[in-house]
């Protein structure tokens, strides 16, 4: 992270939507093995930014799509190309499209999300976290991060100490810290996700309470962590599964874990293995086709 710049122009890559929760899933973590820190999603594309230092984009990017194109189609079971456009952005009308229709999103009871350009009246009630969007995941922007957002308020108390696995932009743990806990660990491992953490950590003033931690988390090192009152993480769920006995492992008895990136087609697989592995989901919040859950480790040898 230190020393890297942010790059002159991307390369915007958009990708024709399947159609269904299931395959967009699946299409949305391919294009996240690419280096890009977010993927914005509408009803007819998926689209990602890519840097131009990416090997193969510079100085062909037309042969780089083609490539792109077959390696997607054949991930996704067809013999067809899929898809796929690409187009030059510069870094500063990138950030300018972003601007456009975003203010302050609230988050009852306390929580408002807002823009640097756009914070809207301060209500001494409120507690506001400042999110300019970048190329990280994670600005409200979408229903995993509000639904981690309304959770969050009910189960963090005043002096948690919390881990923040996946964290993109810095929103969760911004919002812990914010929220009253003593100490956050931020597990992220994509570059320019980092980043923006980095800066919106600073932009938020909560430098001395959050701790970032750049690259993949493992399941041993969250453990030597540990312990922790309380773990959010947002990410797909074939990440969050083979993580869940090293969640159970690094959190304090009767400690809080928040799950989300769960479709609800995958709901009923996800409480299952939450169940398995020494969890009781006691709350839960959903919107459009993604689940999100509160499980609080439960006392006793999982089953």
């Amino acid at each position: 992270m230190s020393g890297h710049s942010v790059p002159k122009r991307w390369l915007e890559v958009t990708v024709d939507h399947p159609g269904d929760p299931e395959t967009a899933a699946l299409l949305v973590d391919l294009l996240l093995e690419l280096p890009a820190g977010g993927v914005e999603e509408t009803a007819s594309a998926l689209r990602v930014h890519v840097p131009e230092s990416l090997e193969g984009v510079t100085p062909d990017p037309e042969a780089w799509r083609r490539t792109l194109a077959r390696r997607l189609g054949s991930r996704l079971g067809s013999r067809d190309p899929w898809p796929v456009t690409v187009r030059w952005q510069a870094h500063e009308d990138w950030a300018e499209t972003w601007r456009q229709g975003l203010g302050p999103r609230r988050f009852p009871p306390r929580l408002v999300v807002s823009p640097s350009w756009a914070p809207g009246e301060a209500d001494p009630h409120e507690i506001r976290i400042t999110i300019d969007p970048g190329m990280a995941f994670g600005t409200a922007e979408h229903a995993t991060t509000r639904g981690c957002l309304r959770l969050v308020q009910s189960v963090l108390t005043t002096g948690d100490r919390v881990a923040d696995v996946g964290s993109g932009s810095g929103i969760l743990a911004i919002a812990a810290a914010l929220l009253g806990a003593e100490r956050v660990l931020a597990y992220e491992s994509d570059e320019w996700s980092c980043e923006a953490l980095a800066e919106n950590l600073e932009a938020n003033g909560v430098l001395p309470r959050v701790e970032l931690h750049p690259g993949e988390v493992t399941g041993p090192e969250l453990v030597d962590a540990g312990p922790f009152h309380g773990i959010l993480a947002n990410m797909q769920t074939r990440i969050l599964v083979p993580l869940l006995p090293a969640f159970r492992q690094a959190l304090a008895p009767h400690g809080w874990l928040i799950v989300s990136g769960v479709l609800r087609s995958e709901e009923p697989v996800m409480r299952d293995a939450l169940q398995r592995h020494g969890f009781a989901v006691t709350d839960e919040d959903g919107e459009d086709e993604w689940w999100t859950a509160v499980a609080r480790r439960q006392e006793g040898r999982p089953s």
